[in-house]
């Protein structure tokens, strides 16, 4: 309990720094290279993605309903990206799901060490509970075989 609330703590201040970094500060030249060591070529992309992922954080953390939800904000389709993201884009439904955050979390980890078990963690938890309907998430039908969870 005591090491998941620093965690929780931790991540809570990384969220904060890194919105006053991105939103406040427009101009700074580090914010271009703190975005391409993300895989990203647009600061707002990333900009988007950090603050939907933290939306959905925040959902998760005061144990709100995520289950057949559209999240208030929609993840933005990269622009411009370094890595294997989805063939298609984003669906404008799946922008609002779950779906799209989950993508851009492991899109992110991929950046970070393209050694992560992220995509797995996601592959597992998906067909140990197979019962439950994925789209209802914005899952696509055959999403696993998109290049991102490849």
């Amino acid at each position: 309990y005591c090491i998941c609330s620093f965690h929780a703590a931790n991540l809570t201040l990384f969220e904060k720094s890194m919105h006053r970094k991105f939103c406040l500060s427009r101009q700074l030249p580090q914010r271009s290279a703190v975005v391409n060591d993300f895989g990203l070529y647009s600061s707002k992309d990333f900009s988007n993605w950090i603050e939907v992922v933290s939306l959905m954080r925040n959902i998760v953390a005061h144990h709100s309903r995520l289950w057949n939800r559209s999240l208030g904000k929609k993840i933005i389709d990269p622009k411009g990206r370094r890595d294997a993201w989805l063939n298609g884009g984003l669906t404008e439904m799946q922008k609002k799901k779950p779906y799209a955050v989950i993508c851009a979390i492991a899109y992110l980890c991929k950046a970070v060490n393209p050694q992560h078990g992220f995509t797995n963690s996601v592959k597992q938890l998906c067909s140990a509970y197979s019962d439950i309907p994925l789209v209802r998430y914005g899952f696509p039908i055959r999403w696993e075989k998109e290049p991102l969870w490849r």
